[in-house]
This record gives C-alpha cells, structure tokens and sequence, in this order.
C-alpha cells in the first residue's frame, strides 16, 4: 500500500532531524572510535554512514526517480565531513523530488534490478527504516567504547 504525501513529508522532516543530531554527537566522538575496524561490510562507523547514505541514493533517486547524483562510492569516504557533505547534497535532492510527487505520483509502481515492483513511496520508506536500522548500529559501537549517546528515537 502507498504511504501518503503528507506522511512521508512528516516522516523526512522527523528523519533529517535525527540524522542531524547523530552527525552533530558524532562530531564529539573522538576519530580513532569512528574509524575503528568493525565487523560488516562498511568497515567501520563513518563506511556504516556512507552506505546509509547511498542507500538513500540508490533506491530513492536511481531506481525510483531513474536518475544517478553521481555520489562517490561507501568505499572511498574517508570521515565524517566528508560523509555529511554527501548527506546534504543527497538531502537537498530527496527533499525536492518529494516536493515534486504527489499521492499517485508516489502510488506508482516503479521496480528494482530484479523486477521487482513497488510504489515509489516504498522507496523513501525503505531508505528511512534502513537509516534507522544502520544509526542503531553506529550509536551501539560507540556505546560500546564506553560512550554515553543520545536517544535519536522518532518519538
């Protein structure tokens, strides 16, 4: 079932909130915690963030947008600025492609690499819920340096 325009414009502006916050608390933890080795396929916390990041990318604007931002790899993002400079620029283009839709433009079956179809608002939810799950994961690695981190939940 398609989410509404006016649920996903609530859901962003609540999802851009808290990924703002964890980059702000991520800027007082100190390098070593964010580039050490973690296990995974990222590597390490600010590779965990870079994904989140593409990920976005991926399904909102390549699949169902149909059009690439042209963002560097996970692999080569080295630190946090450098992730957050692509966080902005992925956030200035999510926002105005949703701006753009409407409630059938978001009802519309766009489909992934396999074929498999989906409303284009599955797409941002899917980007959403999967930031969620990978902020998890980076505020319980610095939990786990011995680290006090802040509750980023939606409500």
């Amino acid at each position: 079932m398609p989410i509404t325009k006016s649920a996903l414009d609530e859901l962003l502006i609540i999802h851009r909130d808290r990924r703002t916050r964890l980059y702000d608390f991520l800027e007082t933890v100190p390098e070593d915690i964010l580039t050490r080795p973690a296990s995974g396929p990222w590597g390490n916390i600010v590779g965990m963030l870079a994904h989140s990041v593409r990920t976005e990318a991926y399904w909102i604007h390549e699949v169902a947008r149909g059009q690439s931002l042209g963002l560097p790899r996970s692999a080569y993002v080295s630190d946090l600025a450098a992730v957050r400079g692509i966080a902005d620029t992925v956030n200035q283009a999510t926002s105005a492609y949703l701006a753009s839709l409407d409630d059938s433009a978001l009802a519309a079956l766009v489909a992934d690499d396999t074929g498999r179809e989906f409303p284009v608002s599955m797409s941002f939810l899917h980007a959403i819920t999967h930031d969620v799950y990978h902020r998890g994961q980076v505020l319980l690695l610095v939990q786990q340096s011995g680290r006090d981190v802040p509750d980023l939940d939606y409500l």
